[in-house]
């Protein structure tokens, strides 16, 4: 599942979005359990910086 979200996020990826944290469930496996995970705050750092 993350691997045809990050297809279709490819290019962003590479250029635009320095993280991405990613959750991916069927409704039904979000109706079982509905906990998130959450993601750590972001340090900065961007691609454009360096």
């Amino acid at each position: 599942r993350h691997q045809a979200v990050y297809a279709i996020l490819a290019d962003e990826v590479k250029n635009e979005i320095h993280a991405l944290g990613l959750q991916t469930l069927t409704p039904s496996e979000w109706q079982a359990d509905q906990e998130r995970n959450e993601s750590p705050e972001c340090l900065g750092g961007s691609k454009a910086e360096t």
